[in-house]
């Protein structure tokens, strides 16, 4: 190959990996031996591979072709022959194919159970503290809580409606392979399609509820039905498989199964078996006539597809005619008649046998309301519980009725895993639960009812999972107004918060302004809509005057009038109104006397408060029910409590416990119940001589259609809703695919299933996706699912390489190079294969498998490591286990070294290209880690240049290559610019301050925002902390938001000014003349005196007084706020209140320590701008000083000489250590020098047998150990504090934990021991046993508290700190902390006294002298023992005096800082002359001294030479 450049090589479609290869032979960097080494040019287009071996189908020439015409195929074609992906759990003699979901789903869904295996390590599976729980026991990252991501399997981690609104129930998931539907857990109360989409398990046998993808047919081919007409007249195989000839079915010789199937379909092939008819009656007669002698017919060849201990059996009762043969009779010929128990199964610890003698008919299991399949339970009915089974109560449930034991976790959270309800229902059982187990629930219980509680998942989805109905209305909100689809909508924020703080309710932040006084109601019991008389209505609405004065005052939008709806409480805005069709409310049964009456104007008894008429109607805009929404288009039985939705209506059954629901006056005359021929929950539509047809209740009074085609009687009585939000969602959105059989010139796209259709040496090959393998893509893998991002603030860097790794041990499994760009914020989702060598051992609990990450720092021509971190993979037995983690990158790099024991870089025998990196893993395969100018396996591929002039306005154009391996360029712009070529220039807003005067104290902070009408939220689009009294705030739009606030945060109080109010502008100059003060609503005596709902709601709906009060004062105020709800602006012309739903800790953050307050500037872009306000006598850019009285440290005095401190506000700043500072790291120099050789001297003169055996010495020689450590620790502490490295230990500690309490006890040993010759003994270390545990307990705190904090601003500052937040502990503290100074020093005085005055008595009394002229005798003669305690009462008193009369402020004072700093190195002098002070005064110490050491021999005669 001649003059061949890489890039023609990639133009002739040749393999990455091979034009890298050839890159690194051009750049002479290959192996040596190349000789065989060639390259296969592919001249076609629609031929590719590393040897031409790949072609595309006709019409076909790229991966994007491939991939857009197989989706569009897949959603117009649909073959019988389609393959379903199956997960082989490797075992014999198993019937079904099983889909990798039935693994740990409930069910055995084997004879061996090997499917359930392990499950119940994840049924136990506890979460960190940081970690959300979903509903199948997986855990999340709490930072993915809403954010419109499913990252739950489960979609538990999201608000139910996503389901419906976003992913369409799965419905479209038959049509291609995505990273939701491949992922996403069907419930054990569903059927799983195989591809993501879930139907409810009692549909089984259902026509057109059927999943897309057809897999509910498989084994009921016959029940496919589009728009009534057989698809293509489907037959079930033997293998459970459509065919469309009953030709094929060769095997079977039984006639009755063979009629049995020409019934089902009337197909056209049956007449070769003489057994085709024009009707389904006669071939239902003739199916009855040949099965006759028939016991059981078997169902699908006897396989066992719904359970491996269910069979299914046809019985020839099935087929008997006996009456009119409609839609549902013919359908229940169709499906099984019977379910018989076979098999052996372990219940609840006991072997049960069952010989297929136990049956049950299908109305018995699908007709039951069974919330899941009963299949275990009936078949263990029979078994009384067992003393082995369900013993762990710690974590397992047993149900009260049903038996079922389930993991607590699965208790009240709104789903049903006991058959009879119990883990929902026992209230008992609630009282008694770990909080652990409720954590992240929402608590059902309103005005102190007490209830159940349920995820927070349902809130709002339409459906009351509640009892009572709160979580669809609550006292305090409308859920189902609070819609979470996006990260940033306020519901998203709301929903967040609730499980951050762990709140059931919260009755702020939640109701949108213009929901009150609107004639909707949008909280429970329409309390949003009373007591509104001071509301003022938008122009064009009118207000609603009515005699019953609580519903007054609510405003009508005009255009109702008419509508056929009442809408105003006493239905008169639809009297007198020419209409053709029927008046939308029926006449009025009164209840008192059963007079008809008409409710019209004549009358005054609708809307009047009180229930007159039957059913409600007369109060149905302003009567309760008990889920809090009105009465509305229900009926209200008599009992005013029971409210029915219309189609219980006229269904014969009593749905009212007096049947009046079934009254003549509602149902027109009708049969008896018992003569009549529609059963009960239908509904007769009297249309026929038999009052026929039947319809199912559920059509009746829809208003879409008429279900009653002649007759119209499913309209009668039924009465026009008004939306109240109460949402239903239809069971289908999209369609079933059509069965199109016509043949295809080409092999069908499904022949790979979830893969990609190709030729490989002229013969079909698939191309699978990751999560699939085989020839047709036919067999789920076993894979790991890891979804993360990264959360690393700002980092200077091109681009961020980050390598994903399975290890097992020290094997690396598989892995994966993903880039990103450093302003990158989402997620990546990624899958991890296991080998399939390693699938049976993946079956085992004991398996040690990890996933690990290589975070690095890319440049164009250099690579830094920024960490690596690891996570142990829980449950690697699963399928398809996932992990959802955030990476937070703390610049740590010690935690990082740990897993690179098994990685080398740079190896001799990498063939990475020059300036990239060679990472060699355990099993020595390389992988190369590029710069952003290469790319390829080995880094020899050079992405291309930047075009000339790519980057506008001094941009920095940055190329490189992305994880497709397609160029791109990026813009790094100036800080004036934005724009993907930085062709835009940024808005700006110009604030100066200058000219006013504000405390030192006082923080500003500049928010400018955007408000939306739909939401009625203000949203923060960019926030700024103003650290100077002018400056310069750039937006990335071309407009400034609409808003523009200043918020000014003082020590006490806050305000918040409007800077601007205006739309379409680039750039704003403003001074403090701009400024308007917005009133805090406390002015108005509109702030409730507690934040209930009601009093809440009772201000709110007078938020319009302060705008008429502020345009009759003729104020320039037009804004006001009421700090935990609303920010509303002043309509001048309508002088009502626009209130937006304001975020008003957006700007709070809880970065500072010890209470401190923390004010955030950039919260989206840069999380490290912030700044702390302390509390007094706490100071530090985080707090984490503390001054007052005896909590101080040395650090927080020295630390004031090494940096400059922002006033009041304590945002330290680093400016480099003073010159003092090397002063004192000098005299620590001097004092550790002078101690190390007099502590050394002291050990050596006590280190004899005959001195050792005293406790005295034993004493000595360990304050002499402590003492030089304390010497050694301050020199460290202060080299640490002036260089601004690691705090190894904190030298404070050990002077108060060692030196002040050994010396103590010390002087009380000698004073207990003067005048008497003590001998060793083991009872002496008692005291320093009581040594010890004084220490310990009285320095508690400093132990539990003790934090290593680091300032995010500042990556590599770390500081030792005490952070105290409780009360107690703090009262605690300070009593230990004051034991600590003063009782050693109080210690050391009662020595010196007791041992004069012991003495001085003694001689006294012996010599009868003078005690006074004793006292000093003795002080002269034990002035050794005094020695020490007495410098230590000298050198502690003023640093003692000190900190109990100077007072916290007075540390900024620099002289009395400097002072105090000084008595500290004072207070240390007892640790250098420890020699002077036990061994010089003591002749027998001196004495061993001199004559057994040999420095002291060397000092000796030093000192006598000189």
């Amino acid at each position: 190959m001649t003059n061949v450049s890489v890039n023609q090589l990639l133009q002739w479609h040749i393999p990455l990996d091979i034009a890298d290869l050839y890159g690194a032979f051009l750049s002479n960097n290959l192996y040596n031996d190349h000789r065989n080494f060639f390259i296969c040019n592919c001249s076609s287009v629609s031929v590719f591979g590393r040897y031409c071996e790949y072609e595309f189908e006709e019409g076909i020439y790229t991966i994007e072709n491939l991939i857009n015409s197989s989706i569009n195929e897949k959603k117009t074609y649909y073959p019988k022959e389609r393959l379903l992906p199956c997960y082989d759990l490797e075992i014999e003699n198993n019937e079904r194919c099983l889909d990798y979901r039935d693994i740990c789903d409930g069910e055995f869904d084997t004879i061996n159970g090997h499917d359930e295996l392990y499950c119940d390590q994840i049924e136990t599976n506890i979460c960190e503290s940081n970690e959300f729980r979903c509903r199948n026991g997986f855990c999340i990252d709490r930072q993915f809580l809403f954010d419109d991501q499913g990252d739950c399997t489960d979609l538990s981690d999201e608000q139910n409606l996503l389901i419906h609104k976003k992913y369409h129930n799965f419905q479209t998931c038959y049509e291609q392979a995505s990273f939701d539907c491949d992922e996403h857990w069907c419930g054990r109360d569903m059927i799983s399609c195989g591809d993501g989409e879930c139907v409810p398990w009692y549909q089984r046998f259902w026509n057109g509820f059927d999943c897309h993808n057809y897999y509910t047919h498989v084994y009921n081919c016959e029940l496919e039905l589009v728009n009534s007409i057989s698809v293509d007249f489907s037959i079930t195989g033997n293998n459970g498989r459509c065919t469309t000839d009953i030709r094929e079915l060769t095997e079977i010789d039984d006639k009755c199964v063979l009629m049995i199937k020409c019934f089902a379909t009337l197909h056209p092939t049956c007449k070769s078996l003489e057994m085709l008819f024009n009707r389904s009656k006669y071939a239902a007669a003739h199916a009855h006539y040949l099965c006759q002698n028939h016991t059981l017919i078997k169902y699908a060849s006897g396989i066992a597809f719904l359970s491996p201990f269910i069979r299914a059996y046809h019985v020839p009762l099935q087929f008997q005619i006996t009456g009119e043969l409609d839609f549902f009779a013919k359908m229940k010929m169709k499906q099984p008649g019977l379910f018989c128990l076979t098999g052996e199964y372990t219940c609840r610890g006991i072997k049960v046998t069952h010989n297929g003698s136990t049956c049950f008919k299908y109305d018995d299991i699908f007709e039951k309301s069974y919330p899941f399949p009963p299949y275990e339970y009936l078949f263990c009915q029979t078994i009384n519980d067992s003393i082995d089974y369900c013993t762990n109560t710690t974590f397992f449930y047993l149900c009260r009725t049903s038996g079922e034991c389930i993991s607590k976790y699965r208790l009240f959270d709104g789903f049903i895993d006991c058959l009879d309800a119990s883990d929902e229902n026992d209230l008992e059982a609630l009282d008694s639960l770990e909080p652990f187990f409720m954590k992240d629930r929402y608590n059902c219980t309103q005005n102190g009812d007490k209830s159940t509680a349920v995820m927070r998942h349902f809130l709002g989805d339409g459906i009351n999972q509640c009892m009572n109905g709160a979580d669809e209305m609550s006292l305090s909100i409308n859920w189902q107004q609070q819609q979470c689809f996006k990260s940033s909508d306020s519901a998203c924020i709301l929903f967040r918060d609730l499980y951050n703080a762990n709140k059931e309710d919260q009755p702020i932040h939640v109701l949108r302004f213009n929901s009150l006084c609107d004639s909707i109601w949008d909280l429970r019991n329409g309390s949003d809509e009373t007591d509104c008389n001071e509301w003022i209505c938008e122009p064009g609405y009118t207000k609603q005057q009515t005699n019953l004065n609580q519903w007054s005052g609510n405003c009508i939008n005009p255009a109702w009038q008419c509508n056929g709806i009442w809408d105003y409480t006493d239905g008169s805005d639809e009297f007198n109104c020419n209409r053709s069709e029927q008046y939308p409310i029926p006449n009025c049964l009164l209840l008192k006397t059963g007079k008809i009456i008409l409710l019209n104007e004549s009358n005054m008894i609708a809307g009047n408060g009180h229930v007159d008429c039957s059913g409600g109607i007369d109060e149905r805009v302003t009567y309760a029910c008990n889920d809090g929404f009105p009465l509305n288009e229900r009926f209200l039985c008599n009992d005013k409590i029971t409210c029915l939705n219309p189609m219980y209506l006229c269904n014969h059954v009593n749905d009212c416990a007096d049947g009046e629901d079934e009254n003549e006056f509602w149902c027109g005359s009708r049969p008896s119940f018992n003569s009549s021929f529609c059963k009960p929950k239908t509904f007769a539509c009297q249309e026929r001589d038999d009052f026929g047809p039947c319809i199912p209740h559920e059509d009746r009074c829809r208003h879409d259609h008429a279900s009653c085609g002649v007759s119209h009687k499913d309209k009668h009585m039924c009465v026009r809703p008004r939306k109240y939000n109460h949402k239903t969602f239809e069971q289908r959105f999209f369609p079933l695919p059509e069965m199109n059989q016509t043949q295809l010139n080409r092999t069908p796209a499904w022949f790979c299933d979830r893969g990609l259709l190709v030729r490989r040496y002229d013969k079909l090959a698939c191309l699978c996706p990751p999560s699939f393998f085989g020839h047709r893509c036919e067999k789920h893998s076993h894979r790991l699912t890891v979804i993360f991002t990264l959360q690393i603030g700002i980092i200077k860097t091109d681009l961020i390489r980050i390598i994903v790794l399975l290890i097992n041990q020290n094997e690396t499994i598989d892995h994966i190079v993903l880039t990103q760009l450093p302003s990158y914020m989402g997620k990546h989702r990624i899958y991890l294969n296991y080998p399939r060598s390693q699938y049976s051992d993946l079956r085992q609990a004991t398996s040690q498998y990890a996933v690990q990450f290589r975070l690095y720092a890319i440049d164009n021509s250099t690579i830094r490591r920024l960490f690596v971190t690891q996570y142990p993979i829980k449950h690697s037995y699963l399928p398809a286990f996932r992990i959802a983690i955030v990476l937070r990158y703390n610049d740590d790099d010690s935690y990082s070294n740990q897993f690179n024991n098994h990685y080398k870089q740079n190896s001799s025998n990498c063939s990475c290209a020059s300036n990239s990196k060679c990472l060699i893993l355990a099993n020595q395969y390389i992988t190369c880690i590029c710069t952003s100018q290469q790319y390829g396996p080995t880094c020899h591929l050079q992405t291309p240049r930047c075009p000339i002039n790519f980057c506008q306005n001094y941009g920095t154009c940055i190329s490189y290559t992305n994880d497709f391996y397609n160029h791109e360029y990026r813009c790094i712009c100036s800080s004036n610019h934005f724009g993907e070529y930085c062709q835009y220039e940024k808005a700006k807003l110009l604030l100066d301050l200058r000219n006013e005067t504000i405390s030192s104290s006082t923080i500003r902070i500049v928010q400018l925002l955007n408000y939306d009408l739909l939401k009625m939220q203000l949203n923060i689009e960019r926030q700024h902390l103003m650290l100077k009294s002018s400056e310069t705030i750039l937006h990335n739009d071309l407009q400034l938001p609409s808003i523009g606030l200043l918020k000014e945060h003082e020590p006490i109080f806050s305000n918040i000014y409007l800077l601007y109010l205006s739309h379409n502008s680039s750039e704003k100059n403003l001074t403090q003349q701009n400024k308007i003060k917005c009133i805090h609503a406390k002015e108005f005596d509109l702030i409730p005196t507690n934040y209930s709902y009601d009093a809440l709601l009772f201000v709110m709906k007078r938020y319009h007084r302060p705008c008429q009060q502020l345009q009759e004062k003729k104020t320039k105020t037009i804004c006001f706020y009421d700090p935990h709800i609303y920010f509303c602006f002043c309509n001048e012309t309508t002088r009502r209140s626009l209130c937006f739903i304001y975020d008003f800790k957006y700007d709070r953050c809880n970065e500072c320590l010890n209470d401190g307050q923390c004010y955030a500037g950039e919260r989206k872009t840069n999380k490290k701008e912030f700044i702390c306000r302390c509390k007094p006598c706490i100071y530090g850019a985080l707090c984490e000083f503390r001054m007052d009285r005896l909590k101080y440290s040395f650090e927080s005095l020295l630390i004031l000489d090494v940096t400059s401190t922002h006033n009041e506000i304590n945002f330290t700043t680093q400016s480099g250590p003073k010159s003092i500072t090397w002063i004192y790291m000098s005299i620590c120099i001097i004092m550790t020098i002078v101690g190390l050789l007099s502590n050394t001297c002291t050990y050596l003169a006590l280190n004899q047998q005959k001195n050792t055996r005293s406790i005295i010495s034993r004493y000595i020689q360990m304050t002499a150990i402590v003492n030089q450590l304390i010497l050694i620790c301050l020199l460290i502490q202060i080299i640490y504090i002036i260089l601004n490295q690691y705090n190894i230990l904190s030298n404070s500690f050990i002077n108060l934990f060692f030196f002040k309490w050994f010396t103590a006890f010390l002087s009380i040993s000698r004073a207990r021991l003067t005048n008497q010759i003590h001998i060793y003994s083991r009872k002496q270390y008692i005291w320093l046993l009581i040594i010890i545990i004084t220490i310990l307990s009285l320095n508690a705190t400093e132990v539990i508290f003790h934090r290593l904090i680091n300032d995010p601003r500042k990556p590599n500052y770390f500081i030792c700190t005490v952070e105290i937040l409780d009360h107690q502990w703090n009262i605690f503290e300070t009593i230990f902390r004051i034991t600590n100074h003063i009782i050693p020093f109080l210690l050391n005085i009662y020595a010196v006294i007791t041992i004069i005055r012991t003495v001085a008595r003694s001689k006294s009394n012996i010599h009868k002298t003078n005690f006074v002229s004793e006292i000093w005798k003795q002080i002269k003669q034990y002035y050794e023992q005094l020695a020490c305690p007495i410098l230590i009462i000298m050198c502690s008193a003023p640093e003692l005096l000190m900190i109990l009369i100077i007072k916290c402020h007075q540390w900024d004072n620099t002289p009395i800082r400097t002072s105090m700093i000084i008595m500290h190195f004072v207070s240390f002098v007892p640790q250098m002359l420890s020699y002077y002070l036990f061994i010089q005064p003591s002749t027998v110490y001196r004495k061993a001294f001199i004559d057994n050491t040999r420095i002291g021999q060397i000092l000796y005669s030093i000192i006598q030479s000189s």
